[in-house]
């Protein structure tokens, strides 16, 4: 018994060991392709990222021309508040003065009246787009 005892033992131990070796080489495959899978991984998120960089570029770019056209509109819409101010004194100046004199009242109401029909097909213009900018000519 103790021959065969021997041989069993060999060949148990001898077949452990082949084992081992056929496990170490589909372990180093598994490791490589776990290797190459991060590898992709990496690359996607690497081209990801400049893919953002390049569309933050952008989106900086057109938030600076945004902001120039923000700048060129609060100026406009100043410059319009000014001209606005100016007008409307003007106008409530000139209601009191037509308010203390009933015959000046009266004769501004007929000529805005009369003289619109005085020229057929000629509007009555009371109003000068470019005014103040006009007056020291």
């Amino acid at each position: 018994m103790m021959r065969w005892m021997v041989p069993c033992l060999l060949a148990m131990s001898l077949s452990g060991t082949s084992a081992l070796a056929l496990q170490d080489a589909g372990n180093v495959e598994q490791l490589k392709k776990m290797y190459e899978d991060a590898l992709q991984q990496l690359r996607v998120a690497q081209d990801r990222k400049n893919e953002l960089a390049q569309e933050n570029e952008r989106l900086t770019a057109r938030i600076g021309e945004l902001e120039r056209k923000l700048s060129l509109m609060t100026a406009q819409a100043a410059e319009f508040h000014e001209r606005t101010l100016f007008l409307r004194a003007h106008h409530v100046a000139w209601k009191r003065f037509l308010a203390r004199d009933a015959e000046l009242r009266t004769r501004w109401q007929l000529f805005l009246e009369l003289d619109a029909d005085a020229v057929p097909g000629e509007k009555l213009e009371l109003f000068d787009p470019a005014w103040p900018m006009t007056v020291g000519e």
